[in-house]
This record gives C-alpha cells, sequence and structure tokens, in this order.
C-alpha cells in the first residue's frame, strides 16, 4: 500500500480525487431524484448575476449529450438498472425500483455539475481576479517587508492558512457537486475565504531557510 507522507499531497488527493468520487457515487443514494436537479433558485442566481441561463442550460444540455448520451452511457445503465424489473420476489422488485431511482439521481447529478460549471465558473473567474489575486499580491509585499525589517513569521498562521487555502481552493473543484442550492452568498463567501486565507498564507510564507 502506497503511503503518501506530504500533507500537501494528502489534502490534494482528498479534494481533487477522493471527494468528488465519494460524492457522485453516494449522493444519489441519500438524496431524491428531485433533490439532484438544477434548482429554480440557482436560475434566479444567474439572472441576478447578469447571465443568461437558458443559454447555459443550451450549453450544458451540449455538453452533457456529447459526452454521455451519444456516447450510449445514459442508456446503457438504464437499461442495465430496468432489465431484471418484474423478476425475483417482492423484496429483489423493490431492489430493482431503487436501483432505477438510483441512476436516474446519478444523471441529474452529473448534469446539475456540468449546468453549475458552465455557469458558475465565468463569475468565479471575474471574482478570483478582483479578489484573491490582489490579497495574493498584497501577501507577498507584506512578507518582503517582514524581511527587511527581519519580523518572524507566524509558522501557526501558515499551517493554518496553508491547509485552509488548499481546502478551500479544492472546494471549487467541489462546488459544482454540492448538495446545496449555490447562492450569490455562496459564491462572494467562497471567495472571501479564499481570499483572506491566500493573504495569511503568503504573508507569514515559510521558506525553511
Amino acid at each position: 500500500m502506497i503511503e503518501i507522507k506530504n500533507q500537501f499531497a494528502r489534502h490534494m488527493i482528498l479534494w481533487i480525487l477522493t471527494g468528488p468520487f465519494l460524492a457522485v457515487f453516494l449522493m444519489p443514494v441519500f438524496m431524491g431524484t428531485e433533490k439532484l436537479r438544477v434548482p429554480d433558485s440557482e436560475y434566479e442566481t444567474l439572472q441576478e448575476l447578469g447571465i443568461e441561463h437558458d443559454l447555459v442550460t443550451q450549453r450544458a444540455n451540449t455538453v452533457f449529450s456529447s459526452l454521455f448520451v451519444e456516447t450510449g452511457a445514459v442508456q446503457w445503465t438504464r437499461k442495465f438498472a430496468s432489465s431484471k424489473n418484474g423478476f425475483g420476489t417482492l423484496g429483489e422488485r423493490n431492489i430493482n425500483r431503487g436501483s432505477n431511482s438510483y441512476v436516474e439521481g446519478f444523471w441529474h447529478l452529473i448534469y446539475r455539475a456540468i449546468w453549475r460549471f458552465m455557469g458558475m465558473w465565468p463569475v468565479l473567474s471575474v471574482l478570483l481576479l478582483a479578489f484573491a489575486l490582489p490579497a495574493f499580491i498584497d501577501g507577498i509585499v507584506i512578507r518582503e517587508t517582514k524581511l527587511d525589517q527581519f519580523k518572524p513569521h507566524n509558522p501557526v498562521f501558515f499551517w493554518l492558512s496553508m491547509h485552509s487555502v488548499i481546502s478551500i481552493a479544492g472546494s471549487f473543484l467541489f462546488l459544482p457537486l454540492l448538495p446545496i442550492a449555490i447562492t450569490i452568498p455562496v459564491l462572494y463567501g467562497a471567495v472571501a475565504l479564499v481570499s483572506i486565507g491566500l493573504w495569511t498564507l503568503t504573508a507569514n510564507l515559510q521558506t525553511g531557510n
């Protein structure tokens, strides 16, 4: 068994691989199909941000269709889930119906993730450039000022902010899979946390010297 000792690498693997993988396959088990659809509130969120949600839906439909419908993935999973319906005991038939519900929920989740990415990522990119990048640069300036004045860095702030930045930055990859509706406060709050974490991280950056 491979052991990864680097904390940075472990955090990145958790957010990039393990978290989204588990969410995709477990959320349809615990959430009903309707809860995995794109909520109406997110259409309103895009409207408030000045984004045409009809255009986002059209793009999401195109991507989903080309990746999963035209390749036969959706049809195959639905056929596989329904192939045993009507056979076996009552308990077995209930399990098969549950499989159908799981498959429908799974594809709704995948579609919602694509739709959110198409609609939310342009806004997130602008917000990160507007707030996170200046915070990063200001933190570097603060650090250089400390070096010139021989002021110590705070290792506690550094480690806390490093883990916070990794987790929050990784959460942007998880954002399309969130089980809750993505609203403007959620978007602004995530960007604010990233900005604060980046500033604290770079202002207390440890070089190992």
